[in-house]
C-alpha cells in the first residue's frame, strides 16, 4: 500500500464528519455571498469609475465564488472516495 501525503490526511479528517464539512461548507459559501452584498454596496458608493468597476468586479467574482464552493467539495469528496476505492482494490 502507498502512503498518502500529509495533505491527503488532513482533507480526509475534515471530510470524516460530513455534518462538519457541509456546515464550514456552507458557512464559507455565506461570507462570499456576504462579501458581494459589501462589495456591492461600496460599488455603488464609490465615486470614482475606476473604483466603483473595481468593486464591482470583486463583488460578482465573490458572488460567482460562493455558488461553486459546494459543487468543488463535492467533487474532491467523489475523487477521494475514487482513490480510496481504487487503492483498496
Amino acid at each position: 500500500m502507498q502512503s498518502r501525503p500529509a495533505s491527503y490526511s488532513a482533507r480526509a479528517a475534515l471530510f470524516s464528519g460530513d455534518q462538519v464539512a457541509h456546515d464550514a461548507e456552507e458557512q464559507l459559501a455565506a461570507m462570499h455571498r456576504l462579501l458581494a452584498e459589501v462589495h456591492c454596496r461600496l460599488a455603488k458608493e464609490a465615486v470614482l469609475d475606476v473604483v466603483q468597476q473595481y468593486h464591482s468586479d470583486l463583488a460578482q467574482r465573490l458572488s460567482d465564488e460562493a455558488v461553486l464552493i459546494p459543487r468543488r467539495t463535492e467533487r474532491l469528496r467523489e475523487r477521494e472516495q475514487k482513490q480510496e476505492k481504487d487503492d483498496g482494490e
